[in-house]
């Protein structure tokens, strides 16, 4: 678990400098993750942090992500609960 804060000018990129920081506290890599969820609530924010971070998009949100199932802005927690 990580949690980050970014500029809100760049807002919607945490999970790019989340990512990062709970694979390094794990002792983990990207290559050892054979599928990875990005719970975003527009592809903009998924494709920036995938570019940023340097994800395989053939790994990623393999059953469409947050958008496919309906997510609207700011229902993560009832989504997940």
């Amino acid at each position: 678990y990580k949690a980050v804060g970014v500029d809100p000018k760049i807002m919607g990129i945490g999970p790019a400098y989340a990512i990062p920081e709970v694979l390094s506290l794990s002792n983990l890599s990207v290559e050892d993750i054979d599928l990875i969820e990005l719970n975003e609530a527009f592809a903009s924010q998924t494709i920036a942090s995938i570019k940023e971070v340097g994800l395989d998009i053939s790994r990623t949100n393999v059953n469409g992500g947050a958008i496919a199932l309906g997510h609207p802005l700011g229902a993560t927690g009832a989504m997940l609960t």
